[in-house]
């Protein structure tokens, strides 16, 4: 399935600059959730999240987009390891890979870097956890049914 065609055009120029900084500098970075489902039903995504396979990897990816793109410095969301930054007047989070864990007396998870795959299996959705590596434009299901389900 090419999804690279069913990028709007308000995001291609945004994703290519991403993507050529993740490769010269060796990150692998994946599209994720709602924005790769919507890709495939032929809807408008309306936000863009960024996965980085890396520990720590959303944050500090995200400062190195900022310097190399002269952005504002991002917005960090520590305890769960992601990063917010504004490129072409939108706002993109970029997160890394994680698993989750609740306390009974708590609705908000505490999170750790994890794999793809527990990243995956975390997600509610397993058209949600649909992942397109932007390096290669490869779909990935790691659950083996979101395209399926969708």
């Amino acid at each position: 399935m090419n999804l690279k065609d069913k990028i709007p055009k308000d995001y291609i120029g945004i994703i290519e600059k991403i993507t050529k900084i993740a490769s010269d500098n060796n990150y692998v970075i994946y599209a994720v959730g709602g924005f790769v489902r919507d890709l495939i039903i032929d809807r408008e995504p309306n936000d863009l999240d960024i996965m980085v396979e890396k520990d720590n990897g959303g944050i500090e990816f995200a400062r190195l987009l900022s310097k190399k793109l002269n952005l504002s410095e991002p917005v960090i969301f520590e305890k769960f390891g992601t990063a917010k930054l504004t490129v072409e007047n939108r706002e993109i989070e970029f997160i890394m890979p994680r698993k989750e864990y609740y306390d009974e007396n708590s609705r908000n998870p505490d999170t750790e870097i994890g794999s793809l795959r527990q990243d995956a299996l975390r997600r509610d959705f397993t058209v949600n956890a649909l992942f397109l590596r932007l390096n290669d434009m490869e779909l990935v299901d790691l659950t083996g049914k979101g395209v399926k389900d969708i």
